[in-house]
């Protein structure tokens, strides 16, 4: 579980961070929503964790300097080097730019109005499950909403429900702590008893006054599709735990526990279902032209609701956020081109 973090933290969150920030200093507009549980939110601060982190990219900049070092093959070496450079890059806006505190990170874009943070339960609980224990549920909420408050120096107005789970008799508790915008699933607004005129594509508001935003499956599952998304292609890097097998154990010693097994490999060398060398300039070059093919795809989407008498939609597309840089290590320029893609356009 702790590599998990690890690689959650040093391919997704920081990366993703790194990103955010550049963006904001180049004054690209963008607003985007992020949801991170109490859970995670705690374990950012806690000083072990940051410890462990550090010495996570430590061990991958010691990894990449290993290989430069023992390479023969021009290639090789150049891609150990950008690998390098990658993780030298990371390093320093953890520990130096973020002082290890990406919560600070995150509050600085959130109070920039570029990344919405909504609240959540405190535990991750599926909320719906505790409706036969009333005092725990709203302490669910309660402490969520205090500990974001903590956070970011603010209550919350957004919440996030743990999985999208959902019941109408949540939404008093949410009220009671002053909780006024929640996002759900696409089937609370279209298996409801009384659904909005323009389905999940528009405002709508519950009997007890909260705004609902409904994930929209089709716009989410764009992202997977092979012509347009993350999904599949030969010029991106091979997913996590494909070190290149001609690496000798020693120059692994230190991702090596005392049971023998690696820790989380990072130094990948391969590209997706192929023997082929990763290239990190053609990856990112294969996710500028997927990035460009989703906007195309979802303008379409755009343009069929507006053909079925939907005025103004409002789409919400949610993706997993392990997807970018953590599954997908194109998943960071992916996103960067479709924010400036859609910055860039008028509309």
């Amino acid at each position: 579980e702790e590599d998990w973090w690890l690689e959650t933290i040093t391919e997704s969150l920081i990366p993703l961070l790194e990103m955010l920030h550049r963006l904001k200093r180049e004054k690209i507009p963008f607003q985007v929503t992020l949801a991170i549980t109490p859970t995670v939110l705690s374990m950012l601060r806690d000083p072990l964790m940051q410890q462990r982190t550090e010495a996570c990219l430590d061990r991958n900049l010691h990894l990449a300097h290993t290989e430069i070092e023992r390479g023969s093959d021009p290639d090789k070496r150049s891609l150990a080097q950008w690998y390098a450079d990658h993780f030298h890059r990371l390093h320093g806006y953890f520990l130096n730019r973020w002082k290890r505190d990406l919560v600070g990170a995150l509050k600085d874009l959130r109070n920039s109005g570029h990344l919405e943070i909504p609240a959540s339960a405190a535990t991750h609980a599926l909320l719906p499950l505790f409706l036969k224990s009333p005092d725990v549920l709203q302490m669910q909420i309660n402490t969520g909403c205090a500990a974001y408050e903590n956070w970011f120096g603010c209550r919350p107005k957004l919440f996030w429900l743990p999985d999208c789970a959902y019941s109408p008799v949540l939404e008093p508790f949410l009220v009671n702590a002053g909780i006024e915008h929640m996002v759900l699933d696409e089937h609370a607004i279209t298996y409801s008893d009384h659904p909005p005129e323009q389905g999940i594509y528009g405002s709508a508001q519950t009997a007890s006054g909260l705004r609902v935003s409904c994930r929209d499956l089709e716009s989410s599952a764009l992202v997977f599709k092979p012509e347009a998304g993350l999904a599949h292609d030969t010029r991106y890097r091979e997913a996590p735990f494909a070190l290149d097998e001609n690496t000798p154990v020693n120059a692994l010693r230190v991702h090596m526990e005392a049971n023998g097994e690696a820790h989380a490999a990072s130094l990948n060398t391969r590209c997706m279902d192929s023997p082929k060398l990763y290239d990190p300039d053609e990856g990112c070059k294969a996710a500028r032209e997927q990035s460009k093919r989703l906007l195309e795809l979802l303008q379409q989407h755009f343009t069929r609701l507006t053909a079925k008498g939907i005025s103004n939609p409002l789409v919400t597309t949610v993706l997993e956020a392990e997807l970018l840089g953590h599954w997908r290590f194109e998943g960071i320029p992916f996103l960067e081109e479709f924010i400036r893609r859609v910055a860039a356009q008028s509309q």
